[in-house]
């Protein structure tokens, strides 16, 4: 491992990061749930939502 990838951001240490990433990965979990026309649509815009959400 490199000096670099034991790094942790002050950011990443917020309890409010946390739960965005969570968050996340929860509508990650229901977008793949939904049905395969959805999911190139709907579902695709729900993630980019998301991660805009999750790094702001």
């Amino acid at each position: 491992m490199g000096k670099y990838e034991e790094y942790v951001f002050d950011f990443e240490k917020l309890e409010v990061y946390k739960l965005a990433l969570q968050y996340a990965s929860i509508v990650f979990g229901i977008t793949l749930s939904f049905s395969r026309d959805l999911q190139f649509s709907l579902g695709d815009q729900y993630r980019r939502a998301v991660c805009r959400y999750v790094i702001t």
